[in-house]
């Protein structure tokens, strides 16, 4: 899922959601349905939020079980090259968490 985050969530009421395995033209669908690409400060940032989210699906695609992943918010910086989550959430699930503990 894709959007605003806080408040403007509620305001916009615009969100966009993409099932891995996500390529470049899934997210930029996203971002356009999104709203978002309003925020963002040329190609740079739609690159590097594009680059964010295809990781993000190739952690999934890899086989690591993901119960919950949330970046609330992700920073992309006014160079383009560089994205900060300020805040994350990735809880694993019970299963990988145990074999993850086991090595």
């Amino acid at each position: 899922m894709v959007g605003l985050g806080g408040g403007s969530v509620e305001l916009m009421g615009r969100v966009a959601f993409g099932v891995p395995p996500l390529r470049s033209a899934d997210i930029d669908r996203m971002i356009e349905d999104s709203g978002i690409d309003a925020f963002l400060r040329g190609n740079s940032s739609r690159d590097k939020l594009r680059e964010v989210l295809v990781s993000l699906s190739r952690l999934i695609e890899a086989g690591l079980e993901i119960d919950q992943l949330e970046i609330n918010p992700l920073l992309i910086l006014e160079d383009g090259r560089n994205a900060v989550a300020v805040d994350a959430v990735i809880r694993l699930s019970p299963s990988e968490a145990g074999h993850l503990q086991q090595q």
